[in-house]
């Protein structure tokens, strides 16, 4: 399984320091919120839909070493990388 705790993610890429890793965002469509608020924080304006967010890191075999929290879709991949060290750090 995918690591979780970004507090792990150190372990998980130290154990394996030959191979080379690559971090991706995925975007994912969900349904229009009703809250007014809610649809103005998930509305992804590139994609004119309201969509989640979440980074993946995996080996260049494609398996999934570490998956991040979930972000609103608008949130820019390297500000979802900057929230998931911070939390390693804590």
């Amino acid at each position: 399984m995918p690591e979780r705790e970004p507090a792990n993610l150190e372990a998980v890429l130290s154990a394996c320091p030959s191979l080379e890793f690559i971090i991706d965002g995925t975007e994912r469509r969900i349904n229009r919120p009703n809250d007014k608020a809610d649809r103005k924080t998930y509305y992804r304006g590139k994609r004119k839909a309201h969509t989640v967010k979440n980074l993946v890191i995996h080996d260049q075999g494609g398996k999934v070493r570490c998956v991040s929290d979930t972000y609103e879709g608008k949130k820019h991949d390297e500000a979802i990388a900057r929230l998931e060290s911070a939390h390693s750090l804590d």
